[in-house]
């Protein structure tokens, strides 16, 4: 599934156990996809595409009034922000978790912001894990791999990287130097094991979705 050029968030949960697989969300006017009120389902293959400059690309949240705690498992997302596709990186970040909510990030590529990962929320328990953050921050910043609540996601165990990862066509690209197979964390994820969503050996965007200007990937 695609969402272009959306006037809102391209995608939102809101609560339930759905599990989505091979999503393209380009150009939102606000975030890229938001989870609340406790979601807890799975995600793999997701592609995230944002210039606007004060974005998000994927965003937990949980209020006081959610039913319960969204805790999400997500493996091979590429998250794009404007530093990429727009007039840099202004104050964005690429995946924000906050007040109640939790998730898991395994394999995931997040470049292009402000703030790579930022963990603002109160159960302070989100999981980072095999994933790549490179050419995020502005200003002499550094790369925003940072956490209000948190600060072990640079640790050896956790098997993070800042080293840049080449990408084609603006998303398509993997790495496998510290990656793990997404299929140990259930039956629903497919067997991949690399860093990103799109590897150029298996497209599976083109042919029946638009490229970020709008012109079909081909």
């Amino acid at each position: 599934m695609q969402i272009h050029n959306s006037d809102d968030t391209g995608i939102r949960m809101r609560g339930g156990y759905v599990n989505l697989k091979h999503i393209l969300v380009t150009k939102p006017s606000d975030r890229g996809i938001r989870y609340s009120d406790g979601w807890e389902g799975n995600g793999q293959f997701w592609a995230i595409l944002t210039d606007v400059d004060d974005s998000i690309g994927l965003n937990g949240r949980d209020t006081d009034e959610s039913p319960r705690t969204s805790d999400a498992v997500m493996s091979n997302v590429t998250v794009i922000g404007p530093n990429v596709v727009g007039n840099g990186p202004g104050d964005t970040e690429g995946v924000q978790v906050r007040d109640g909510a939790k998730g898991e990030f395994h394999n995931f590529i997040v470049t292009g912001f402000d703030d790579s990962f930022r963990n603002r929320s109160e159960n302070g328990d989100m999981i980072l894990k095999n994933s790549a953050v490179f050419g995020n921050g502005g200003d002499g910043d550094d790369d925003g791999l940072h956490s209000s609540v948190q600060d072990d996601y640079r640790d050896a165990a956790n098997n993070n990287s800042e080293d840049e990862i080449a990408l084609t066509d603006i998303f398509v690209g993997v790495s496998t130097t510290n990656s793990s197979n997404a299929s140990t964390l259930g039956e629903f994820f497919e067997a991949a094991n690399f860093t990103g969503a799109v590897s150029p050996d298996n497209d599976w965007t083109l042919g029946w979705t638009l490229n970020f200007d709008g012109t079909t990937r081909e």
